[in-house]
């Protein structure tokens, strides 16, 4: 007979009731994670399509004529303010673990270590703890002041606190390098763009993290240790979950609100286009007037194309792409206010269009592209003499703003048209009166120019010269025609001579400002 090796153990082949229950298990392992998978994406799904509404609502646009496939895409973009609501949140809970371990630490080292609690005998010690001395007459604590007393003894008989149930893969020293790695390039963004908007996204992501850490330590504080006993609690429900994600929600739209959460997924699906120049149809050539005159600044590019589309500069695409409407706003936008979260982007005057998505085209340039403005209004210089007036000023003002927001320029061109019913006066008969008062109205308009920006890297050129078709030259100086009915004023405005002030721009680097 053949002796067995004492030393060799017999490997246990599972028995045939085992293999079942083993595979029962693994079954319930799997519709438990498909019921998570789908409870997940039903969240996900209902929380993109509050926020899509919800922007459309603020945009006071719903699209139309949806094609069934555009419907579609619905499903997708309240799937991507998921996403994108996901990331920003874990951002946000990395973010704020740090503090709640050094909360917790504090909370350790503010305890009295001799009164430690005890498994064995804890009755003995937390008499002893409910005796210890708060008086400030007490000889040995008598220069520790009583609240810090007071909440030392709270500390200590709650030593066994739930804040210590910290799950085992935060605790440790290299998740809390992580966390303060992740709140120090937080915070540097929010200095380093110094904008309110993102500011407040930021601690509404923060607070939202530090609470998803404290609802994940009470859960676990709240299961006990036995076996026998985690089995009989039971299973959390649906709600709970929801309960889970959509708290933390609150937190960020409330500080951050809910437009510019939902911004952020539209415009990386491109469906919401910033700060950009568009193409349209020569018929919404009136639209455009009316639009430019509301907000008060200039929107048409001077150039013409050769097939008569229009270009406009400084547009806000808010809804393109899905369906056969685009909407459009163009706004005028005063100088930064100052607050203690940032910088906040001050909105004068808005207007919106709607535009045919076929004909619509956006561009977008890095650098900025090239601008040309036309700044024709009456004289230009205030009764024929060496100052602007105040309309010419603000229209500066206003057009100097739709500038700087498109980027920094490089080069800025004053050209000045003279022409008119009556140009030249009958002792100029070569017209160089005229072109004086032409480069005089430019170097005038190109001065103002370097009040309004006090940027010497930028080069500011003044030019004046005759128009050379006189009839091309809107004339805005009022009515021309002889009528006795014409007031004195405005005989003398229809013999001065019309100018016409292009305003030429060259960007060097555009400016990339994407939580505005």
């Amino acid at each position: 007979m053949l002796s067995e090796n004492p030393s060799s153990t017999p490997t246990e082949t599972p028995t045939p009731v085992e293999v079942p229950q083993r595979n029962e298990d693994n079954t319930v392992r799997l519709e438990n994670v498909n019921h998570l998978a789908s409870l997940a994406y039903k969240i996900a799904l209902a929380i993109g399509t509050i926020v899509v509404f919800s922007y459309l609502f603020s945009i006071h646009f719903f699209p139309s004529a949806l094609a069934p496939g555009e419907v579609i895409l619905f499903v997708f973009i309240a799937l991507a303010f998921s996403v994108i609501y996901g990331v920003l949140w874990m951002y946000g809970t990395v973010s704020a673990l740090w503090v709640l371990q050094l909360a917790i630490w504090l909370w350790q080292k503010s305890r009295f270590r001799r009164k430690k609690l005890s498994a064995f005998r804890p009755w003995r010690y937390i008499q002893e703890i409910a005796s210890l001395p708060t008086s400030r007459w007490w000889p040995r604590l008598r220069w520790i002041p009583k609240r810090i007393r007071r909440f030392r003894k709270a500390a200590t008989r709650n030593s066994m606190s739930p804040l210590d149930n910290i799950p085992a893969p935060l605790r440790g020293a290299l998740p809390v390098l992580l966390s303060i790695t992740v709140f120090v390039v937080m915070l540097r963004l929010v200095l380093v763009k110094g904008v309110m908007v993102f500011t407040l996204l930021w601690i509404g992501l923060f607070l939202a993290g530090l609470f998803t850490l404290l609802i994940l330590i009470t859960v676990r504080s709240g299961r006990p240790a036995d076996a026998v006993a985690r089995s009989a609690v039971r299973p959390i429900v649906w709600w709970q979950y929801a309960f889970f994600f959509f708290l933390p929600l609150a937190f960020v739209l409330f500080y951050a609100g809910p437009t510019r959460l939902s911004q952020l997924a539209f415009e990386a699906m491109g469906i919401r286009i910033p700060n950009v120049s568009i193409e349209v149809a020569e018929a919404e050539l009136g639209a455009v007037e009316r639009a430019s005159e509301l907000i008060g600044r200039p929107i048409l590019d001077c150039r013409r194309t050769e097939t008569g589309r229009l270009l406009l500069h400084g547009a806000d695409v808010l809804w393109t792409g899905i369906g056969a409407t685009s909407l459009v706003r163009f706004s005028l936008r005063g100088p930064d206010r100052s607050t203690i979260f940032g910088t906040e982007q001050v909105v004068r005057r808005e207007t919106s269009l709607r535009f045919d998505s076929a004909s619509l085209r956006v561009m977008s340039s890095s650098p900025a592209m090239d601008m040309c403005f036309d700044l024709t209004h009456e004289l230009g210089l205030a009764s024929r003499g060496d100052e602007l007036n105040a309309r010419m000023l603000e229209r500066l003002h206003d057009a100097v703003l739709t500038v700087r927001g498109a980027g920094v320029p490089r080069s800025m061109l004053v050209l000045v048209l003279g022409g008119g019913q009556n140009a030249a006066a009958p002792d100029d008969k070569d017209g160089h009166q005229l072109v004086q008062q032409a480069q005089l109205r430019a170097r005038r308009v190109a001065n103002a120019i370097r009040q309004l920006l006090p940027d010497d890297n930028i080069k500011i050129v003044s030019e004046g010269r005759l128009h050379a078709e006189t009839q091309a030259v809107r004339r805005l100086a009022g009515p021309c025609t002889a009528d006795v009915r014409m007031p004195s004023s405005d005989w003398q405005r229809c013999e001065m001579p019309i100018f016409n002030v292009a305003l030429h721009v060259k960007y060097a680097a555009a400016r990339v400002d994407e939580l505005r």
